[in-house]
């Protein structure tokens, strides 16, 4: 699998591509940070005018989600056992006739069979992970095309 370390779980996410280490030697990390919903999300790299990307771990799948409190320098690592890393990324890039805004789930696994637990639970709400994902990047184009009328 391309990609992915000897034990079959994926590598860390990356800033840019497959051309520099995740994060970038110049990304920031800022402080950990509770965003709605009582969840632990994290800013945990920043490329300034470029890309953003929050994490949060946990065990999802559980009624709780497991969440786990972890400082921004803890998602450099390997989840411990049983855990997952799941990152979201907010990148702009300049397109031919303005701002184009994408943004993309990434999850690391502890190990093979935490990743079996965390594929049946995105099997269920993969679907409603897109459509807020898409909501949301359509409020954002509004808002922008708002403020620059």
């Amino acid at each position: 699998m391309a990609g992915a370390r000897p034990d079959g779980t994926a590598r860390p996410p990356r800033l840019d591509g497959d051309r520099a280490p995740w994060p970038p030697a110049n990304a920031r990390a800022s402080e950990q940070s509770t965003l709605g919903g009582g969840g632990r999300v994290h800013p945990v790299a920043e490329v300034p005018g470029e890309e953003f990307v929050l994490g949060i771990m946990g065990r999802f799948w559980t009624p709780t989600g497991g969440v786990v409190t972890a400082s921004a320098d803890r998602f450099r690592q390997l989840p411990p056992a049983g855990l997952v890393q799941a990152f979201w990324n907010f990148r702009v890039e300049a397109s031919g006739s303005g701002t184009e805004l994408s943004t993309e789930t990434r999850v690391r696994c502890a190990d093979a069979a935490t990743r079996r637990q965390f594929m049946r639970y995105w099997r269920f709400i993969r679907l409603g992970s897109a459509l807020i994902r898409g909501s949301m990047l359509r409020h954002i184009r509004a808002t922008a095309e708002r403020r620059a009328a």
